[in-house]
């Protein structure tokens, strides 16, 4: 589970740079996702806006937004995978507060 510097530098830069995906089953509403969790981006068609049902439209929406949390989490556990145990899958851990996040971001700012 050692891992040189410069991969751990490289994985905190990918970490930065990870964005997740998702799209509504109507193509409607998508959203992208850091991460950290962070929404950056959400995009509504106007068409959406058309049905003025507003309760099943916040639910497109944060589906969508789950969706994208979770496309953003499989992308950072094959980032962090290289530096957990053998053996370990996705969910086995908590990529948002797993200590071995915490490892690699302290790794990479003492240059490592």
């Amino acid at each position: 589970m050692t891992a040189e510097p410069d991969s751990i530098r490289a994985a905190y830069r990918a970490f930065a740079e990870l964005e997740g995906s998702a799209e509504s089953d109507d193509r409607f509403v998508a959203a992208i996702v850091g991460y950290d969790h962070d929404l950056r981006e959400l995009w509504l068609d106007p068409r959406a806006l058309r049905d003025r049902d507003a309760a099943a439209l916040a639910a497109r929406v944060l589906d969508t937004v789950r969706a994208a949390t979770d496309d953003a989490d499989r992308r950072a556990f094959a980032v962090a995978q290289p530096f957990l145990p053998p053996g370990t899958g996705f969910e086995d851990v908590d990529l948002a507060f797993d200590p071995v996040l915490a490892e690699v971001e302290r790794r990479a700012r003492q240059g490592g």
